[in-house]
């Protein structure tokens, strides 16, 4: 009777997934906006005013990480997720807290790249009004 407990608390596999893809994703569509439409002309007004990483180019470098290869490290924890799912079986018992905890730093990884984008942005103003 006590394993019969033990299983009901466990969260299914494919809810634990839905809730974490749908806490990802306003903040990945609206990274993915970003990327799409505002790097590249934000890019375009650097080429053309002789700008290359503006005057704080750590925080540049960060935020354009994120843009490159952003897909990559989502395809990573993906394939993590898969391992650990495969061989791991005290994976289950933590799964909803993993996966909540993956989407939470996804969202605040979103959040501090768009702010590293918008300051690098206007850090840079001054230079371009010149």
């Amino acid at each position: 009777m006590n394993a019969a407990i033990q299983n009901e608390s466990i969260e299914p596999w494919w809810k634990a997934y839905l809730k974490g893809s749908a806490l990802m994703l306003p903040g990945l569509v609206i990274w993915e906006l970003v990327r799409t439409k505002c790097v590249p002309v934000w890019l375009e007004i650097c080429q053309h005013t002789g700008l290359h990483t503006g005057q704080a180019p750590l925080v540049w470098d960060f935020s354009m990480l994120i843009v490159r290869f952003g897909f990559y490290v989502l395809l990573l924890a993906v394939v993590g997720f898969v391992l650990l799912e495969l061989r791991s079986p005290a994976w289950r018992r933590n799964r909803g807290s993993g996966v909540t905890g993956f989407a939470w730093l996804v969202n605040v990884g979103v959040i501090v790249a768009l702010a590293a984008l918008f300051t690098s942005a206007m850090v840079s103003v001054p230079q371009l009004l010149k």
